[in-house]
């Protein structure tokens, strides 16, 4: 692989990492507060913030770290199905951040300020990294549409 195959391939690896354990760490408080362990004290109030959310930022959130943690695992393996698991995180996340639009207890921050554009810009990367044949269509999934296609096709 040309080294600037290999710059982007370990760029993408790098954002997708670090939008899922940003992802991840508000995991922990999430559940942490439902199970009643959060600890209370503190000068972010997770507790009041947790009964602010909606159906639909749980939706969001969710969707956003099993399609992230997906996404990775299929780029590490360099399949080209990283890409679409990868949009449907991204998706997920807007979904959580729209539904966050005028929480009291949420103002963005620079952390979603950051996220935000690295993600769309590993997207852009991903549709290069397939373009290139860093991540290929090649394996047990090809293998298994390829069977449904047939069998469509009688």
């Amino acid at each position: 692989m040309p080294l600037h195959q290999r710059i982007f391939y370990g760029l993408s690896l790098i954002i997708t990492v670090g939008g899922l354990l940003y992802s991840l760490e508000w995991m922990v408080v999430d559940i942490g507060v439902r199970l009643g362990v959060w600890p209370r004290e503190g000068e972010f109030d997770a507790y009041a913030f947790t009964e602010t959310l909606s159906i639909w930022n749980d939706i969001g959130f969710y969707t956003a770290i099993i399609m992230g943690l997906a996404a990775l695992i299929l780029l590490i393996r360099r399949r080209a199905l990283a890409l679409p698991a990868y949009v449907l995180a991204l998706l997920g996340g807007l979904t959580d951040w729209v539904a966050l639009t005028g929480n009291p207890f949420f103002d963005g921050g620079l952390d979603a300020l950051f996220l935000f554009p690295a993600q769309l810009i590993n997207a852009i990367i991903m549709v290069f990294l397939v373009h290139w044949g860093v991540l290929t269509w090649t394996g047990s999934l090809q293998r298994g549409f390829g069977r449904i296609f047939s069998l469509l096709r009688r």
